[in-house]
């Protein structure tokens, strides 16, 4: 084939179409032809029912025609009923195919109740679609109902609005089988509509009613309008005026005259026993004056107002003068002819009546009447709203003293939470407040102390009173009002001590006191004090502020005893600190003393560990910061222990000691005086003859010196322990001293003396000890004044009797 030739197109022959079996394909255009004509049926159907429905808004029988004859024809049916439900039995709507005797059997079953004997019933009972192939199967199912009808299988259908039971629809066959799904939906269908017609026609009825009414309310409103322009200014003035009914009379009264027509017009209000004129409108001077001698006066048959009071009901005389149980005197009757009365009444309780009268003859007409009723009301509505008005202003004046009541009772029960020892801060807030609520002019507080009552606090109260009510402290009795609140154990009220012939009190010729009131506080039947209040004017104290007195004193008792038992427990507690203290001193001591008898007991041929445990347990139970131990042998002070010194203390302790005792140092004055010296701060001491150890006492920061035999020095606090140190010293000397108890050892000269004295920071040595370092202890004596030296051996021989005494 040459290059860029087109290739000519192959034709191909059309196969002939397949052939199909004709009678299959017959078959299925039968049956949807079938369909579609049962479904524009149905859609004729309902669109008839929805015609039906729209074009009868106010009947439901032909929607329920209609419903009955679509559903025999629709769904293959014989006959077919529709009923509606009214909360307890079934009422028959509609029927279809019934022939007149079948008919007559089904209207004798209706009203029917929901039961399982027949197809409505059943499908009422159960709320549910009722498919029954066979009644005369169905054991549940009336046979005799069924064969007198002639029928076997039925479909029943309820109508429900939001699960709620409105009615029916039926349709039952002359031959068994149940009926089809399609008929069933169907069914359920026409159910439907069949509700929204009894929704469409309820609502169009409510509508209608409630056009009615409007049509009548607007119809009414020409009149309402005019009412309402008469009744309008009586508003206004029951809204002006929520305190005052008078305005309100005033303008009826006026009102009512007007617009009835009338020559003049009263109203008269009723307390229950007699009727009072209260207010009046167009009256002349002489006729108003004729009235006024009339009232007030218990209501009767003789005049109109009286009538309407005890019958409770509009009187209208159409001529006074003819009538022959007016008994009214002339005078008040002069151009009255027609008279109308309307009581007022609240709750069927007569509070009053409104008049008006004509000067002829000429009977006031039912709108007249109507609107002196409704003037009626609202007299009533203004006596009640201002009645209501003033227990509201009561009640709101109640709540606002409650409220202020209870402010101040928190106020002071906040002052005697906080105030735990002190009850003048309680005091004073109950006064002011007790003045302040109880609207008096002052108050006073007083304790009783057993025999008077003394004042402890007041409010309000002068100088000049003051004064005189501290001077002139009172005894229970019936002369004051505090007194006779004491002596009876009771609240005391006086509402004029003028006129109170007990009262003698000087107190009402320093001020003018005219009302008092006097509450004692008691514990029990204890007498504790009262709480006085007063007023310079007459004006007795209320109920509720006389119970806030006495609230006061309760709270004040209780202020009492709160002081009482915290100072009870704080004494308690202060007395639990010392014990605890002198117990823990004692045990401190106790375990002191048993340390050192351990060490005498271990030492019983060597002073010297006795020594150093004395001063060790001298610094820590005497709360000191050093201590020192010395010795006497008649002649010379040896230093022979310390706890706690400096290198440089000890340097100046061996540079003056040996020496002769003297009133310089607190060892010295101890060994002088024979008893314990405490020098309470050595920078202060006014004692000449101490100013000389202050030179070496500067080494140390001392401010407390005690000294019995040793020295223990602190920067503060005393030497209560002292004379317990030194008895330990004296009863480790003494067992020494007693013949066959220990043996008797002969020391160097110096033994014993120095101690610690070459270590830097106190304490003693193992050879110190065993007798100490003779040669070191002499080097350090060859350095002292030569006043304080003690080589010569008269003074060595003096040392060693001392230190043989000693041990």
């Amino acid at each position: 084939m040459r290059q860029g030739a087109k290739r000519a197109k192959t034709k191909v022959k059309a196969k002939p179409p397949a052939v199909r079996k004709s009678g299959k394909t017959d078959a299925s255009k039968r049956r949807l032809e079938e369909g579609l004509a049962e479904a524009r049926e149905q859609q004729m159907a309902t669109s008839e029912i929805l015609r039906a429905i729209s074009s009868s808004q106010t009947d439901l029988q032909p929607v329920f025609d209609a419903i009955v004859r679509n559903a025999v024809r629709l769904c293959g049916a014989d006959n077919s009923v529709a009923a509606r439900f009214d909360g307890e039995l079934l009422h028959p709507l509609a029927y279809h195919g019934f022939s007149p005797e079948a008919l007559e059997i089904v209207a004798r079953s209706f009203p029917m109740r929901p039961t399982m004997e027949n197809m409505l019933g059943r499908a009422a009972f159960t709320r549910a679609v009722d498919n029954l192939p066979d009644m005369l199967a169905d054991p549940e199912y009336s046979r005799d109902y069924a064969m007198a009808g002639g029928w076997r299988s039925g479909l029943a259908v309820p109508m429900l609005r939001d699960g709620q039971l409105i009615g029916v629809i039926s349709v039952s066959r002359t031959e068994p089988g149940a009926f089809a799904d399609q008929h069933v939906e169907l069914l359920k269908t026409f159910a439907d509509q069949a509700v929204i017609a009894i929704e469409n026609v309820r609502l169009f009825t409510e509508l209608q009613q409630k056009n009615g009414a409007l049509t009548q309310a607007h119809a009414q409103v020409g009149e309402a309008l005019e009412q309402q322009t008469a009744t309008s200014d009586i508003l206004r003035v029951i809204s002006s005026s929520p305190t005052d009914v008078q305005p309100t009379f005033d303008a009826i009264a006026a009102s009512a005259t007007q617009l009835c027509g009338a020559v003049n017009g009263l109203v008269i209000q009723f307390d229950g026993r007699l009727m009072h004129l209260v207010a009046h409108h167009n009256l002349s001077p002489e006729r108003l004056e004729a009235l006024g001698r009339t009232y007030p006066r218990p209501p009767s048959r003789g005049s109109v107002s009286g009538r309407a009071i005890l019958a409770r009901s509009v009187v209208q005389v159409p001529d006074v003068l003819q009538d022959p149980e007016y008994t009214l005197p002339i005078a008040t009757t002069t151009g009255y002819r027609t008279a109308l009365a309307v009581p007022m009444l609240r709750d069927d309780i007569p509070i009053g009546t409104i008049l008006v009268a004509r000067d002829r003859v000429a009977p006031f007409s039912d709108k007249q009447i109507g609107l002196l009723k409704i003037f009626a009301d609202q007299a009533v509505i203004a006596v009640e709203n201002v009645r209501l008005f003033k227990e509201l202003e009561l009640r709101n004046r109640d709540l606002t003293v409650a409220l202020e009541q209870q402010t101040a009772t928190s106020e002071i029960l906040r002052v005697i939470s906080s105030s735990t020892s002190d009850l003048q801060p309680v005091f004073d807030t109950m006064a002011e407040n007790a003045v302040r609520l109880c609207e008096a002019e002052r108050a006073f507080i007083f304790r009783f102390d057993g025999e008077l009552l003394r004042a402890a606090a007041s409010y309000n109260v002068g100088p000049e009173v003051r004064e005189f009510v501290g001077r002139n402290p009172i005894a229970p009795g019936r002369h004051s009002i505090s007194a006779r609140a004491a002596l009876e154990r009771r609240t005391v009220h006086i509402s004029d001590i003028q006129a109170d012939p007990d009262y003698a009190y000087a107190m009402r010729d320093v001020e003018p006191i005219r009302t008092l009131l006097a509450v004692p506080m008691l514990k029990g039947d204890d007498l504790v004090g009262t709480i006085t209040i007063y007023r310079l004017e007459v004006k007795p104290f209320t109920d509720k502020q006389v119970a806030l007195v006495e609230t006061f004193a309760d709270q004040a008792v209780i202020a009492i005893e709160n002081v009482r038992l915290f100072t009870e427990l704080q004494e308690k507690n202060s007395a639990l600190t010392v014990a605890h203290a002198q117990v823990t001193e004692a045990l401190e001591q106790q375990t002191a003393t048993a340390e050192i008898l351990r060490v005498i007991s271990r030492s019983p041929t060597d002073v010297q560990p006795v020594f150093d445990t004395i001063v060790r347990s001298a610094v820590r139970l005497c709360d000191g910061l050093f201590s020192a131990l010395y010795q006497f042998d008649g002649e010379l002070l040896h230093y022979v222990a310390q706890h706690n010194y400096t290198p440089e203390a000890l340097d100046e302790v061996h540079r003056i000691f040996p020496t002769q005792p003297s009133r310089a140092l607190g060892a010295g004055r101890a060994i002088l005086e024979r008893v314990v010296v405490h020098i309470a701060d050595t920078e202060r001491s006014r004692d000449p003859a101490f100013a000389v150890a202050r030179g070496w006492l500067s080494k140390w920061p001392l401010r407390t010196h005690a000294s019995g035999g040793y020295s223990g020095r602190r920067h503060r606090g005393g030497a209560r322990r002292a004379p317990t140190v030194l008895r330990q010293r004296d009863r480790a000397a003494e067992d020494l001293r007693r013949p066959g108890r220990h043996r008797r050892r002969e020391r160097p000269p110096l033994q014993g003396v120095g101690g610690a004295q070459s270590r830097p920071h106190g304490g003693l040595g193992a050879a110190d000890r065993d007798g100490g370092d003779l040669a070191r202890h002499q080097s350090v004596a060859d350095r002292r004044p030569a006043g304080l030296r003690h080589d010569s051996g008269e003074r060595r021989q003096a040392l060693r009797w001392g230190l043989e005494r000693c041990v």
